[in-house]
C-alpha cells in the first residue's frame, strides 16, 4: 500500500499551530519542532496529549507507513472515491445485518465507521472496517389492514 503525496507532510513547510491527522488518535496541532532531534514534530490531541514523529511522520522508526499526515486519509479517499457518505446495511454474510455509516467503496468492499450508526456518530471516530455487503436501508413502510390482507392473501385478525 502507497500513501497519495497529497497526504504526505512536508517537514520544511510545517509551523506551529498547523493541524494534521494522527493515525493514533485523529486530528493533532503541532505544537513544537525542532532541528536536532530524529523525532522533531512535537503534537498534542484534543485531549492535551502529545506525541512526537520524525519528519517523514513516523511515530516509531519501525511502522511501515507514516502515521502523521496532512489530513484523514478516509476522508480523502472517500472524496475519490466519488461515493457519498451515508448510512446503509452491512454485513459480511448476507445474512445477519446491522446498520452502519458507510463512506468508500473499494474493491468490492464497503468501508464504514467502526460501530457508528448515524452521521452524528462519526464526528470523532477515527476508525472503520470493511464489509463484504452493504445495501440501502429500506424505508419502513406503512399498511392499512386492507392492504396487508392482499399481499397476504387471506383475511386475519393481529392478537393483542
Amino acid at each position: 500500500m502507497t500513501i497519495p503525496k497529497e497526504l504526505l507532510i512536508d517537514f520544511d513547510s510545517l509551523k506551529v499551530g498547523d493541524t494534521l491527522w494522527s493515525a493514533r488518535v485523529g486530528d493533532v496541532e503541532i505544537t513544537h519542532l525542532s532541528f536536532l532531534s530524529d523525532f522533531p514534530i512535537k503534537v498534542e490531541d484534543k485531549k492535551k496529549e502529545s506525541a512526537t514523529f520524525t519528519k517523514d511522520g513516523f511515530f516509531d522508526l519501525c511502522d511501515l507507513l507514516p502515521t502523521l499526515l496532512k489530513s484523514n486519509p478516509y476522508e480523502y479517499f472517500a472524496k475519490q472515491s466519488h461515493f457519498q457518505e451515508r448510512e446503509m446495511m452491512v454485513s459480511n454474510d448476507n445474512k445477519t445485518w446491522v446498520k452502519r455509516v458507510v463512506f468508500m467503496k473499494k474493491n468490492d468492499k464497503f468501508l464504514a465507521w467502526f460501530e457508528c450508526e448515524t452521521i452524528e456518530e462519526t464526528k470523532n471516530q477515527v476508525e472503520c472496517r470493511f464489509w463484504k455487503h452493504a445495501k440501502e436501508i429500506s424505508p419502513i413502510k406503512e399498511y392499512t389492514m386492507q392492504e396487508l390482507q392482499q399481499i397476504v392473501g387471506h383475511e386475519f385478525k393481529i392478537k393483542e
